[in-house]
């Protein structure tokens, strides 16, 4: 598989550097109306999101057929998984960095 990304891209990564795993896991919690995170599939609250202390791991998922031969483009994740029924959750990671600055700088969001 090719790694390489677009500039787009590149500019999404370099954004989410420093966006911890807890970052992702206070923003769902900030973000759900019962202020509790449940799978979306079955309910159950055994989630685990991937990433470390430091950082959030952020994924890029290819388009497999785009609107472009050789597309380059993909999708920026991050991703929690239901340790219940294995329902992959999926997050914008740029949304959360946007969100961790926002709160940094004494911001509502």
């Amino acid at each position: 598989m090719n790694n390489e990304l677009d500039p787009h891209m590149q500019e999404v990564v370099a954004y989410s550097a420093g966006t911890t795993t807890q970052d992702l896991i206070d923003f769902v919690l900030e973000k759900s109306p019962a202020r509790d995170i449940h799978c979306a599939v079955c309910g159950h609250s055994d989630i685990r999101f991937i990433g470390t202390d430091e950082q959030v791991f952020v994924f890029g998922m290819p388009a497999l057929l785009t609107d472009s031969p050789n597309d380059k483009r993909q999708y920026m994740v991050s991703v929690g998984e239901c340790f219940n029924c294995g329902h992959v959750h999926l997050f914008a990671p740029n949304t959360v960095s946007e969100w961790k600055r926002s709160k940094n700088a004494g911001g509502d969001v």
